[in-house]
């Protein structure tokens, strides 16, 4: 139960920070609100997802405590926006939209990379954000590195793909 405290409070420094960057635009209210949703869903089934971590799977304990708390907030911010379709029947000018990050760079790309599946988003994140070769990613993966490599291409062609339906190359944006 140690490591799962130690977990914990790592995960409590990467929500704060993930949160707060990925919520800029966003009031403290908001923000706050977000930090407090992924701390529950963290603490439920007696911090089961915690429990699940297996450092013998090759994935370092920020990485896994990174992904695992960027789809709590994907899940928070899909909930809110089940809520705001309710509730823009009353107040449109409370939604977000997507327009409104397209000013940003780093919004459109984040909301273009929310739509990636899971799994696709832990193939970017270790590619480019931990900087993982294609031979590591796939030790992780149980795959190839031929196999992760092209992986990695396939989604990105997938990032293109999206970014061009916006009027956006990658390129532009990288």
């Amino acid at each position: 139960m140690q490591k799962v405290w130690e977990l914990y409070a790592i995960a409590i420094t990467i929500i704060e920070k993930l949160c707060t960057n990925k919520c800029r635009h966003l009031s403290f209210d908001v923000i706050a609100e977000c930090q407090d949703y992924i701390k529950r869903r963290l603490e439920n089934n007696e911090y089961q997802a915690l429990k699940n971590y297996d450092p013998t799977k090759g994935a370092k304990e920020s990485s896994y405590l990174h992904m695992l708390i960027s789809s709590r907030l994907i899940d928070f911010f899909n909930s809110a926006k089940k809520e705001r379709e309710i509730s823009s029947e009353d107040s449109i000018s409370n939604s977000y939209t997507i327009e409104d990050e397209v000013n940003d760079y780093s919004g459109l790309l984040e909301s273009v990379l929310e739509e990636l599946t899971f799994e696709e988003q832990t193939y970017i994140k270790y590619r480019y954000s931990d900087d993982l070769s294609y031979k590591e990613i796939g030790n992780i993966f149980g795959i190839t590195h031929k196999q992760a490599s092209k992986k990695v291409e396939n989604i990105q062609i997938k990032l293109r793909r999206k970014l061009e339906k916006l009027n956006y190359s990658l390129e532009d944006i990288l």
